[in-house]
C-alpha cells in the first residue's frame, strides 16, 4: 500500500499486516496504490471502509470490474449461494492472478514498482511481532497449505533458517542502517498504542475497533512461548537473531 507524500506500507508474511492494510485503508487518499487481499478480507475491507484495490491492475478493464466485483460480494451473505455472487468470486480470484504487484511484495520490488511508476516517494511503514508467535502462525499457515506436513515438522523447517520476511522485506537491514530505513515498524502485540502514535506522526484517521484478520488459521491459541520446545526457540534465536532485535528496538519516530 502506498499513498504519496504520505505513507508506504511493506507488508512481510504472517505478522498482522492485513489487518494493517485494511486499517490504514480508512485514511488514504484517491491517488493511493491499494493491493488485493483474499476475497473475505476484501469484504471485509470494504465493508468497513468503502475502499477495495486500486492502481494495481494490468488495464482498465480490469481496474474496473475488481472493485465492482468486491461491493457485488460484500452485498452477498457470508455464505453466497447465487449465480451473480459466485460470477463476483470469480472475477475477484481471476483478476488476482494478474495484478502488477501483490501485498506481500518484497521491499525491492515495491521500490521498483513505485519508481516505474513516477509515484512520490514516502517514508515507509512495517509491522513485525514476536520471533515465537512468527513462528507458530506461519506453521498453521504452512500446515493449511500442506496439510500433509504437521505444526510439529513446518515448526523445524521454519526455525532451521532465515525467515523470509529477513530476506524479502529488508528487515534484516534495518539494524544495519540501510539505505531505505523504516520511518516506523509496529508491533502486533502492541498494536493499539502503536496505532495511536502513528496517527499522531503521519497526521491519520484511523478507527478505534480493529480488525483480526486471518484469525482462524491458527488452531492452537496457546501463546507460541508454551507451544515451542527449547531446541525450536534456540534454533530459532540462532537462525533469526535480527528478528528479535528488531522486536527489541523496532524503528519509530
Amino acid at each position: 500500500m502506498h499513498d504519496p507524500h504520505r505513507f508506504t506500507f511493506v507488508k512481510p508474511m504472517k505478522v498482522g499486516g492485513t489487518s494493517m492494510e485494511i486499517v490504514l485503508a480508512h485514511d488514504v487518499t484517491g491517488s493511493a496504490i491499494v493491493t488485493t487481499l483474499s476475497p473475505g478480507d476484501e469484504i471485509d475491507r470494504y465493508r468497513r471502509t468503502k475502499r477495495s484495490a486500486s492502481s494495481v491492475f494490468r488495464d482498465h478493464l480490469d481496474a474496473w470490474r475488481y472493485p465492482r466485483a468486491v461491493r457485488t460480494l460484500a452485498s452477498c451473505d457470508d455464505t453466497p449461494e447465487g449465480a451473480r455472487c459466485r460470477g463476483a468470486l470469480a472475477t475477484i480470484k481471476k483478476i488476482r492472478k494478474r495484478v502488477r504487484i501483490g501485498s506481500h511484495a518484497p521491499l525491492r520490488r515495491t521500490l521498483d514498482f513505485l519508481s516505474a511508476s513516477e509515484m512520490s516517494p514516502a517514508p515507509l511503514l512495517s509491522i513485525c511481532r514476536h520471533p515465537y508467535e512468527l513462528v507458530v502462525s506461519q506453521a498453521h499457515w504452512n500446515v493449511r497449505k500442506n496439510p500433509s506436513v504437521t505444526v510439529e515438522e513446518a515448526i523445524d523447517a521454519i526455525v532451521a533458517k532465515p525467515h523470509a520476511n529477513l530476506r524479502a522485506y529488508g528487515l534484516n537491514d534495518v539494524a544495519r542502517g540501510s539505505p531505505h530505513r523504516f520511518a516506523f515498524i509496529l508491533r502486533l502485540e502492541d498494536l493499539r498504542r502503536d496505532l495511536t502514535h502513528l496517527a499522531g506522526v503521519f497526521d491519520l484517521d484511523l478507527p478505534e475497533a480493529l480488525p483480526c484478520a486471518k484469525g482462524n488459521v491458527r488452531t492452537d491459541r496457546r501463546p507460541a512461548e508454551a507451544i515451542l520446545s527449547s531446541s525450536q526457540k534456540a534454533a530459532m534465536e540462532r537462525s533469526n537473531r535480527a528478528l528479535f532485535d528488531l522486536w527489541d528496538r523496532p524503528p519509530r519516530p
